[in-house]
């Protein structure tokens, strides 16, 4: 896109490291799908309005708002608009947040804050502590449920569920805020007019200045590039670095074994994970991650679960092994009953839960109860990552600095690795037939091999 392209670009959405959308002045909007090195306008039927904001839940189907409360959804990747009339206000819409197909909020002008759980056919204005002459500029959710918003007068909002009710969070600040970044549920960002820097380490229930004096000029938004690297831009092209160290994960504890090669058909849930200690001090399981990825690429969550706990309720000993199944039975040629840990989903007619066995929380079962699916893994080939928890938000997958292990392998000699070496330093070659009985397991315990 060359600079002089258009006047004015203000929102930015990438559902894919390649496939992404961008809007401004004009009613402009634009997309890539080869990383930003070229684009091209999908903005039919859209008229000569100024667009603040674009959000995409699929290839297809995405929203753009903007000027005059204008709510416009494609269905078709951009191709054609529709005018979303069920949108209440005519003032201007900033910000745009999608869960899926059907649930999303909105901020904006004068108190903006809506809700859908309809896919934008109607707008629920949300009961809101935010001032009546007060607008929302910036808005993140950490999940489908919890997210938080702010604005003018030093404005923080927090919601717990989808939107629908906000609660005031005292910032100490009475200057404006543009944009607001949590890294999990606790640790997060907003940034602001005079160089604003607030950050806070229980979820919002405190604020603090952080950075005062780096500089003067407003920041406009802010956004991680890496977990333990965020970065600030503003205007007059102000761009802040910061990295926290404290992010990156430090643990010995490796994946010593997948058993993925079930021996029947009739037994799918045969499977399991085992975990090691290959380091020299006691480690904690509580709150780290066992996570499905799509095939060689950290971006995509499929399944993500989390081992219970409250820091210091799970230890791993030094040389010690656990091992971490679907359903902790006794099955036809192997039992399995005696796991340390299961995979249990609440309501799945074919989720075992053995009383005696923790069970790992199925963290999007969590924000979204119809989705139920066990862990299972591929008999053929399959990416498992087992990580630190610091980062829960899978929606744009895991941050590469809290993955302490992952497993890629494949059932072909000639397939190669998609994984970034940093996550797995070899490729795993498995069974080419399904119902072997067969795992991948470490030369050595631990290590690399």
């Amino acid at each position: 896109m060359a600079d002089n392209t258009i006047e004015r670009l203000d929102g930015i959405y990438f559902l894919t490291p390649k496939l992404g959308w961008v809007v401004g002045v004009g009613g402009f909007v634009a997309t890539t799908i080869d990383a930003g090195a070229t684009w091209h306008l999908v903005n039919n039927g859209i008229a000569d309005i100024w667009l603040r904001d674009v959000w995409f839940v699929n290839d297809s189907t995405g929203w753009v708002v903007g000027q005059n409360g204008n709510v416009l959804k494609t269905m078709d990747g951009g191709n054609s608009w529709v005018n979303q009339t069920g949108f209440p206000t005519n003032k201007i819409v900033y910000v745009i947040q999608m869960f899926n197909e059907n649930e999303g909020v909105i901020g904006g002008q004068d108190k903006n804050l809506y809700y859908t759980n309809d896919g934008g056919t109607t707008w629920v204005p949300a009961t809101s502590p935010v001032a009546a002459a007060d607008d929302i500029n910036g808005m993140y959710f950490i999940d489908p449920a919890h997210g938080w918003a702010v604005g003018e007068k030093g404005t923080i909002v927090f919601s717990s569920d989808k939107g629908a009710t906000w609660t005031k969070q005292t910032s100490g600040a009475t200057l404006e805020l543009e944009d607001v970044y949590f890294r999990n549920m606790n640790d997060g960002w907003a940034v602001g007019q005079n160089g604003l820097i607030l950050a806070t380490t229980n979820g919002g229930t405190t604020w603090a200045v952080q950075g005062a004096g780096v500089t003067g000029k407003t920041l406009a938004g802010i956004a991680p590039r890496h977990g333990s690297i965020l970065w600030a831009a503003g205007f007059e092209g102000t761009l802040l670095k910061y990295v926290d160290d404290s992010y990156v994960t430090k643990s010995q504890i490796k994946m010593n074994e997948i058993f993925y090669n079930a021996f029947r058909n009739t037994e799918l849930e045969c499977q399991y994970i085992e975990l090691y200690n290959a380091g020299a001090e006691v480690e904690y399981l509580d709150g780290k991650v066992i996570c499905r990825l799509s095939k060689g690429d950290i971006d995509y969550v499929t399944y993500i679960w989390q081992f219970p706990g409250n820091g210091m309720d799970y230890p791993i000993q030094p040389g010690e092994y656990k091992i971490v199944t679907p359903d902790a039975k006794s099955y036809t040629d192997l039992d399995l009953s005696n796991a340390d840990f299961e995979y249990f989903v609440t309501g799945e007619f074919i989720s075992y839960d053995n009383p005696a066995v923790p069970n790992l929380i199925n963290l999007i079962n969590l924000a979204d109860p119809t989705k139920k699916s066990e862990f299972l893994i591929n008999y053929r080939g399959d990416v498992i990552a087992f990580a630190s928890g610091k980062d829960i938000y899978w929606l744009d997958g895991l941050d590469i600095e809290t993955v302490i292990d992952g497993v890629e392998y494949d059932s072909q000699e000639s397939s190669s690795q998609s994984l970034n070496d940093l996550v797995d330093a070899g490729h795993a070659v498995g069974p080419t037939a399904n119902y072997l009985g067969r795992s991948i397991e470490r030369k050595e315990p631990g290590l690399d091999t």
